[in-house]
């Protein structure tokens, strides 16, 4: 329990910060004449931009929380291969990030939109498990020599 805790507040710390500066990038890149939590059109749909902005930040720390807890528990199941792991976790993540950010107003809801974002999830997601790999790979061999030394 103390590590579903302590994941949930990661995540929630973590979400909240990549939530804001998205925000603050995307309201810069649109020509925002002030900062919005997300598009005009899904702030429009609340009685204020403060209202808008809670929605908005609980909704980056379900997002934050989506990942950390996800990682924590499927790659902590140390019974399934690595392959298995990282399917499992894609699949949990690109599921519920999207469905997340359906939620945001990140994107209209048509296909090519959505296709674009699940593209775009790709991209990242490997490029982050990539550098997981390698750091992985790094600390085992640091671990052997180390081993060896003795």
């Amino acid at each position: 329990m103390k590590r579903v805790i302590k994941d949930s507040i990661s995540g929630i710390v973590i979400g909240q910060f990549i939530g804001f500066w998205m925000a603050t990038l995307f309201s810069a890149v649109d020509g925002a004449s002030s900062w919005l939590p997300s598009p005009p059109r899904w702030v429009a749909q609340f009685p204020s931009p403060i209202a808008a902005t809670v929605a908005a930040s609980l909704l980056w720390c379900a997002m934050g929380m989506l990942f950390a807890l996800s990682s924590d528990f499927i790659f902590g199941a140390e019974e399934w291969s690595i392959t298995k792991r990282t399917v499992i976790h894609f699949a949990v993540t690109i599921l519920g990030f999207t469905l997340l950010a359906c939620l945001s107003g990140w994107f209209p809801l048509k296909p090519a939109p959505i296709l674009g974002f699940i593209l775009i999830f790709l991209v990242v997601y490997a490029v982050i498990w990539g550098i997981s790999m390698l750091y992985a790979r790094h600390t085992v061999n640091q671990l052997n020599q180390h081993l060896n030394a003795r």
